[in-house]
């Protein structure tokens, strides 16, 4: 929340707190909030936000980080003993899932980990017709970075389509993303909307195509080393590879270790064993039976 009118021109929270458990400075402490919904809400308690969409999960690096700076602003803000959710001072559903850590007194520093709620909501477990996790609001497109592209991600491969669990949307999402369209009679855009995003929890599983599937276009770049090549298409095709079975680093850089691979590969599918990634190997990582 950031004022931008007159006389304010800065964030209301005092701290804020990602999922991967770094504090953001707001308006610090000793300051009071902008953020509580009312005049004594923001006088009486500091606010501070946990930073996360929808449907991502409450991460112990967030509450582990919340508790830290919960002791350190009674120790050096006059930070009171009492923790509250933002609804307890104004009528809001925020603090989301985290009101249940509020609740349980799983925010309080010091208190075990062990006793923490699930992070939740998780992808179901295998089978079809599951309820999906709210939608995010976020459109998938490529490329996409975005806590619930992981959520998206870990769904499909449970679903049995071979994806990389990285929270990055690109070529090879994209790709599965379409297909997965198509087999479900969706419009068929490659990007990952209200629509499909429901489907991927609530339409039935069939088998998904991890081998002789299309390769996605070529990009018009031969892999190759040494010199090293760098290029995002080398990311999708060392995801494939690994998606594959091969013990590859997915870094985006065309090195020693990524040549090895191409070249063992090649020589498995009875290709030119040269250890440069051309259209016929780019393909093959795709259209080739897994062995």
């Amino acid at each position: 929340m950031f004022f931008t009118l007159p006389p304010y021109d800065d964030i209301a929270y005092n701290h804020i707190v990602c999922v991967h458990g770094y504090t953001f400075f707001g308006r610090g402490g000793l300051v009071r909030s902008g953020a509580n919904g009312t005049d004594e809400g923001n006088q009486n308690y500091y606010a501070i936000l946990g930073m996360m969409g929808l449907p991502d999960p409450v991460s112990n690096e967030m509450v582990d980080e919340i508790q830290r700076l919960i002791e350190y602003m009674r120790e050096w803000d006059n930070a009171g003993p009492e923790i509250v959710g933002h609804r307890d001072l104004f009528s809001t559903e925020c603090p989301g899932r985290l009101y249940e850590y509020v609740q349980g007194g799983h925010l309080e520093p010091g208190s075990p980990p062990d006793d923490r709620p699930p992070p939740g909501p998780t992808p179901p477990g295998g089978g079809d017709g599951d309820e999906a996790p709210t939608w995010p609001g976020v459109l998938f497109t490529n490329p996409t970075e975005h806590q619930s592209v992981l959520t998206w991600q870990a769904r499909m491969q449970e679903r049995g389509w071979n994806i990389e669990v990285d929270g990055v949307y690109g070529d090879y999402s994209e790709l599965v993303c379409s297909q997965f369209q198509e087999e479900k009679g969706l419009t068929v855009d490659g990007i990952v909307g209200e629509q499909t995003w429901v489907a991927a929890w609530e339409e039935p599983i069939t088998p998904g195509p991890p081998d002789g599937s299309p390769a996605p276009a070529w990009p018009g770049i031969e892999f190759s080393y040494p010199p090293e090549t760098v290029h995002s298409s080398v990311t999708t095709w060392q995801n494939r590879m690994l998606a594959r079975g091969w013990n590859i680093g997915v870094d985006g850089v065309y090195g020693p270790q990524s040549e090895t691979v191409c070249t063992d590969f090649q020589e498995e599918k009875g290709l030119t064993a040269d250890g440069i990634v051309g259209e016929q190997t780019w393909a093959a990582a795709w259209e080739e039976p897994i062995t």
